[in-house]
């Protein structure tokens, strides 16, 4: 069983690092994880970031940066996540540009991504064009991976704070976690691997790629951390729930998209038990940037290295994708929960997209149509982002085209 304290205090991590002491070994991440060091020849970096954003589709691949100045001007994949691995952004700058348009000057694109999941963390950008987009954390940020000054590999856990600044400097206040306390997950590891190390009270590290789910994974300690890498894909098999937490006090999940397979699961993540789980408002539990996705993937169309998914059963379709199914893609059972930057959605577009599909039965109508008489709208603008393609009408009929120079409309 894992330790846990709700009131164990925060403690700073300034930047350390010990003298004439020999690196230990660089850990293995498998294929799908690459890491730079500043002696890394720009040209190669640019190289293995274009690769990968054009590269097959459906492989998730993760680029860690170790601490220094990097030049970089390259392109990033829809499945392309890169991270410095300093203890704060300061340590990583990155000159250039990342290029989620794939535009190939300063002219073509944002200098940074600027997409569903913002791709890039954790490190600072010095663009050559374009304007950076992000995004400003909640109370308490997401777990991340590190370097620390005898370039060991560990997990830091930002502490729960107030009025705090992100980005403001100095050190960084919370707890260090070694890698070695994690198990560090492949999408060929059986459910049974995973529980196992639950069990025997390690917390997840699970790189990138799909992990295909016959059975849940059953998250029963509190302060466990299950932490995803660019980005770590649940898709379950059957009717499956994916995850289960059972005590969420002080539980952090972060970095997964669980995508729903094409048999009706009744929940995709769900904390605490039914009926009211344990709580802290001490060690409140966090759910940061996790991604729920129902229909319109390609996730469930083959299997990762041509293997079947552990219990998996031939669908009458063959290889063809179905669309995803779940009633429920959140559950939350206890208080003290930090939802922090969690989308939830049916597919708009792809295999079982559409509005009455997946099967379900929350979430509303947003508004009524304005052909219904006495329903008003107003203050309501339509964007065509970047000026790339139009927005005819806010809704309908009705209200200007977002499109060209003008790029948004009332």
């Amino acid at each position: 069983m894992s330790s846990f304290s709700a009131t164990a205090p925060a403690t700073a991590f300034p930047r350390t690092a010990v003298a004439g002491a020999q690196a230990p070994p660089e850990p293995d991440f498998g294929p799908r994880v690459r890491v730079f060091a500043p002696g890394t020849p720009a040209a190669e970096v640019r190289a293995a970031l274009d690769a990968a954003a054009t590269g097959p589709a459906g492989e998730h691949q993760a680029f860690l940066f170790r601490p220094g100045r990097y030049r970089v001007d390259a392109r990033l994949g829809a499945r392309t996540w890169v991270a410095g691995l300093g203890l704060s952004p300061h340590e990583v700058t990155v000159e250039g540009a990342l290029r989620a348009s794939g535009g190939r000057g300063p002219e073509d694109g944002d200098a940074v991504a600027a997409e569903l999941r913002p791709p890039v963390e954790n490190l600072t950008l010095v663009p050559s064009a374009g304007v950076p987009a992000g995004g400003v954390v909640a109370s308490r940020g997401k777990p991340f991976l590190y370097v620390d000054g005898a370039g060991a590999y560990r997990v830091f856990l930002p502490a729960l704070r107030g009025g705090a600044v992100p980005g403001g400097g100095g050190p960084a206040h919370g707890w260090s976690v070694p890698l070695d306390r994690f198990f560090v997950a492949r999408p060929g590891d059986s459910v049974r691997t995973l529980n196992r190390a639950l069990a025997q009270g390690r917390h997840l590290l699970l790189t990138p790629g799909v992990y295909r789910l016959a059975d849940t994974v059953r998250v029963k300690w509190a302060g466990t951390v299950v932490l995803g890498l660019g980005l770590a894909v649940l898709a379950p098999v059957g009717a499956t729930v994916p995850m289960t937490v059972s005590d969420a006090r002080g539980v952090r999940i972060a970095g997964l998209l669980f995508d729903a397979g094409p048999v009706t699961s009744p929940v995709l993540l769900e904390l605490g038990r039914s009926g009211g789980g344990r709580s802290d408002p001490r060690a409140p539990a966090s759910v940061q940037d996790v991604f729920f996705r129902i229909g319109g993937a390609d996730t469930h169309r083959s299997t990762d290295a041509g293997r079947p998914p552990e219990g998996a059963q031939a669908s009458r379709s063959g290889s063809e994708p179905a669309g995803g199914r779940a009633a429920t893609a959140l559950v939350v059972n206890s208080d003290h929960v930090q939802l922090d930057r969690v989308w939830a959605w049916r597919a708009g577009q792809g295999t079982g997209a559409g509005w009455a599909a997946g099967g379900p039965g929350r979430g509303g109508c947003p508004a009524d149509p304005p052909g219904r008489p006495g329903v008003r709208f107003h203050d309501l603008p339509a964007v065509a982002r970047d000026g790339a393609g139009t927005q005819a009408h806010a809704i309908d009929g009705t209200g200007g085209a977002a499109q060209g120079a003008a790029t948004v409309a009332g």
